[in-house]
């Protein structure tokens, strides 16, 4: 399995589509995350917020002779990494982008290839089919009567995945309303994906032992939406 996933990964990229002019700059000296996992009071425990953003900071400060090198050279910063990655994002004409590894504090220099995901693999490793095939219809008849409750940090119920607008403004305009009763055609018994939820902590949980300031992060569609993809509920 392990060596299979491997081989996907390798030919997604071989395959992929290098975008011409762009490249990820690696640079010298630990990101943000490593700093601070070093700075915890107990192996394993997670640093605060405030631990994080500081290193982030202090990364950042540490990227701007390299962020001025990069536009003496012909090049344009495109967004800085500093969490998990020391590096930049650089615009640079092709033929210039060698120059990159003359600045000081360079390790290396990637390509940046466009990848888009697919799950032609993923249903077969999973054995997706397989269940499918157990069903009386097959696949027509995967996910019928079945109601599926997941515990998670949120869902965004305008979303084009749930029958949503999937719009900035849907989205917008259900963030402003937050603290109300969610618009009854995208929640609720009558909506045609996101039937209900319930907040089961509280706006004001802390989901940080080390950072009493610490608010979560609500978590993207990734799960409910694969969920819809493999019971393969009406489109």
């Amino acid at each position: 399995m392990k060596a299979t996933l491997l081989l996907l990964f390798s030919a997604a990229v071989i395959f992929a589509q290098v975008v011409p002019g762009r490249y990820i700059l690696e640079l010298s000296g630990d990101p943000a995350a490593v700093t601070a996992s070093r700075q915890t009071a107990r192996p394993g425990a997670r640093a605060g917020a405030g631990v994080l953003a500081a290193n982030r900071a202090a990364v950042r400060q540490l990227q701007i002779a390299a962020r001025t090198a990069v536009a003496a050279r012909g090049g344009t910063v495109v967004e800085s990494l500093d969490t998990v990655f020391n590096g930049l994002i650089v615009n640079i004409p092709d033929a210039r982008a060698a120059e990159l590894l003359q600045i000081p504090g360079v390790v290396k220099l990637h390509t940046v290839r466009r990848v888009r995901p697919s799950l032609a693999h993923a249903l077969p490793l999973h054995r997706v089919p397989d269940a499918w095939n157990l069903l009386p219809l097959g696949q027509n008849s995967a996910g019928a009567g079945i109601k599926i409750a997941i515990i998670d940090t949120g869902i965004d119920y305008t979303h084009a995945n749930f029958k949503g607008p999937g719009t900035v403004a849907a989205y917008a305009a259900a963030k402003a309303t937050g603290t109300l009763p969610a618009n009854p055609t995208l929640f609720g018994p009558a909506a045609p994906r996101v039937k209900g939820g319930t907040d089961l902590v509280g706006d004001d949980y802390n989901a940080d032992p080390d950072d009493p300031n610490f608010q979560p992060i609500p978590h993207p569609n990734g799960t409910p939406g694969l969920v819809r993809m493999v019971l393969e509920l009406d489109s």
